[in-house]
């Protein structure tokens, strides 16, 4: 896994490279990762990634997941997951696992403006684990996760929220 520093290009081999506002979330052996780009993310944003109260929701589509989540007063925001993305070799991370590192980038300059790994409660990973397992398991279509997604980001993220499978 790439280690990320505060104050340091997100990709080294490309310092300069603008980000489009997102996030992307990985749940892999090598670690379960949130990434967020921002434009020029605002101090009060900034701090609230760094120390916020964590909150973290997972969506269980049939095909894909979403996982929304919150720092501080920040807005939910989400991130989907779709196994049809996944490179061959992929593998989940072992049962139990419950680290998530979040990093913070500012789209506008590509530097890393916050790094912050935190726990989800062992109910929330488990159910995690379920999920992803499940997705992995069964057929990967593009099709199907499309329309999943489709579905689910009709709604605005905080109604999602409400449809959550575990809350962490």
């Amino acid at each position: 896994m790439q280690r990320y520093a505060v104050g340091e290009p997100y990709d080294p081999k490309n310092p300069r490279r603008r980000y489009d506002d997102g996030f992307h979330f990985s749940f892999s052996d090598t670690g379960i990762m949130l990434v967020g780009f921002m434009a020029g993310p605002k101090p009060a944003e900034i701090q609230d990634f760094k120390s916020g109260v964590a909150q973290f929701a997972l969506v269980d589509g049939e095909s894909c997941a979403v996982l929304c989540f919150r720092f501080g007063t920040q807005p939910w925001s989400d991130a989907p997951w779709e196994a049809w993305r996944l490179p061959a070799g992929y593998r989940l991370p072992e049962q139990g696992a419950n680290l998530i590192t979040i990093v913070l980038v500012d789209g506008d300059t590509g530097i890393v403006k916050v790094v912050r790994t935190i726990g989800w409660k062992p109910d929330f990973a488990a159910a995690a684990h379920r999920v992803f397992s499940r997705l992995v398991a069964g057929p990967a279509s593009p099709e199907a996760a499309t329309a999943d997604l489709n579905r689910l980001f009709a709604l605005p993220t905080a109604e999602l929220v409400k449809q959550a499978v575990a809350r962490d």
